[in-house]
C-alpha cells in the first residue's frame, strides 16, 4: 500500500491532514476495503505508533487530520493499511511530516469591479 501524503492545504500549527489513495483491484486483494487504518507515532521518531482512524469502528475514509498533539516544528510520521475479506494488509511505509513551525496566512481572493461610468 503506498504511503500516505502530507494534503498541501495545511495551514496552521494545529493540525496535520493526511491523504490514501483507494485500493482497487488487483491491489485490494480482488476483495473490497472494509477499512483503513491510519497510525501515527506521536513524534516518537517511530518508537510506538498509535491508531488514529479505522479500527474501531471500521471506516473507508481515505484522508484524516490530526488536531490533538501537534507541536510546532515536530516532525510526525504516519502510516497506513487496508482491511478486506481475508482480514489486514501490511502497512505501508511511513511518511514523516513536520509540523508548521507558524500558521501561514492565505490571502483572500480579490475582484475588480469596473463601474459604469456612462
Amino acid at each position: 500500500m503506498p504511503a500516505p501524503t502530507r494534503v498541501d492545504a495545511t495551514t496552521t500549527t494545529s493540525s496535520i491532514t493526511v491523504q490514501w489513495n483507494a485500493l482497487t483491484a488487483p491491489d485490494d486483494g480482488d476483495s473490497s476495503i472494509t477499512s483503513y487504518n491510519l497510525q501515527w507515532d506521536r513524534g516518537t521518531s517511530g518508537f510506538m505508533y498509535y491508531d488514529l482512524l479505522g479500527v474501531t469502528p471500521y471506516t473507508t475514509q481515505i484522508s484524516f487530520t490530526a488536531t490533538t498533539g501537534i507541536v510546532a516544528s515536530q516532525t510526525y510520521r504516519f502510516r497506513v493499511r487496508a482491511r478486506n475479506l481475508y482480514g489486514w494488509g501490511d502497512f505501508s511505509f511511513y511518511t514523516s511530516v513536520k509540523a508548521a513551525t507558524k500558521a501561514s496566512v492565505m490571502s483572500a481572493p480579490t475582484a475588480s469591479i469596473d463601474a459604469d461610468t456612462g
